[in-house]
């Protein structure tokens, strides 16, 4: 998994996703650095390639335009999948900042992951 990033030890842009506070990142994240109770999201951009994120899904295949996790799960429906309107993102909280700071920050433990499907 060369192409990902190690969740433990990047810095990440601090935003809100639907009113949640997240990390961001344009990379794909690798599942086994995410600790257990931290929650890995994919964002797929339009397919005019216009830069416009319309999707938030587990995992996208084509047009990922980043990654994001957060410390509470979010509702993707029936579907498994939200699809954005374009003011679903603030930018800019802080930044940058890693997962341990954002953790500590937002007053929430998280272990090691035990099990693959927990992230």
């Amino acid at each position: 998994m060369s192409s990902y990033i190690d969740a433990r030890t990047e810095p990440f842009e601090e935003i809100t996703i639907f009113n949640e506070p997240a990390l961001f990142t344009p990379l794909r994240i690798d599942p086994s650095t995410i600790p257990v109770g931290v929650y890995k999201y994919e964002i797929r951009h339009d397919d005019e390639c216009q830069g416009i994120a319309c999707e938030v899904t587990r995992r996208i295949m084509v047009n990922h335009w980043g990654s994001i996790l957060t410390l509470r799960p979010l509702d993707l429906g029936d579907e498994g999948r939200i699809y954005m309107e374009g003011d679903e993102i603030n930018y800019g909280i802080d930044s940058p900042v890693t997962l341990a700071e954002f953790i500590e920050r937002h007053n929430k433990e998280a272990k090691p992951p035990e099990h693959e499907e927990e992230r």
